[in-house]
């Protein structure tokens, strides 16, 4: 459902959409468009540390799609080609929303170059933090860090070496998330939020 809101909010057609981590929402997407005999194109970022994004990338080829996987800090290079942005994420709240790190960088570059970008996801990751202490919302936020030894095993005396696999990333920088029933605005998914303390009919 989400991937049809997706499809009726934005005109994919002969659009380059970049991907960034590795989510259902999106790969479905991907998949209806194919079956939709769209003509688009798709670029997947890839991280060295991150087997995921390798992942997503092989399930949409499997699919009879072409991928383009690019290294993410080349990503400046393709920016100017880029028409569109997806993202997955893990949970959503008032103001930000938690995801892969590295989105919070890829959609204020999109927001420059006026990309437009969409979080697709399912209600429940809806968050009302009104409704829960803090010491709850730290056991799914307060997990971002990774070992260093990913990046760097047995650095030197006096080099700190952190790995943030995951980050909270504003939602102002978002054009609308896109959820099973309705696309939203970030302002509008705000005033939605505060309405419930449960989302299951966004």
């Amino acid at each position: 459902k989400t991937a049809e809101i997706a499809n009726q909010t934005f005109d994919f057609e002969g659009k380059t959409i970049l991907l960034h981590g590795n989510d259902i929402n999106i790969q479905s997407l991907i998949e209806l468009l194919n079956v939709n005999q769209k003509k688009f194109n798709v670029i997947q970022l890839i991280s060295l540390q991150d087997k995921a994004q390798k992942d997503q990338a092989t399930i949409i080829a499997e699919n009879n799609v072409k991928v383009t996987v690019i290294d993410d800090v080349g990503l400046g290079k393709f920016l100017p080609e880029i028409d569109v942005v997806l993202l997955g994420c893990d949970i959503i709240m008032h103001e930000t929303f938690i995801t892969k790190a590295g989105a919070h960088l890829i959609a204020a570059a999109a927001k420059t170059y006026n990309i437009p970008v969409f979080v697709l996801a399912d209600s429940r990751k809806i968050l009302n933090k009104k409704f829960f202490p803090q010491s709850v919302i730290g056991t799914f936020i307060g997990k971002e860090e990774k070992s260093g030894d990913e990046i760097w095993k047995n650095p030197p005396t006096n080099v700190e070496v952190i790995f943030n696999h995951i980050e909270e990333v504003p939602n102002h920088l978002i054009t609308k998330f896109i959820l099973k029933k309705d696309a939203f605005t970030p302002e509008e998914l705000s005033e939605k939020i505060d309405k419930v303390l449960v989302a299951n009919f966004f």
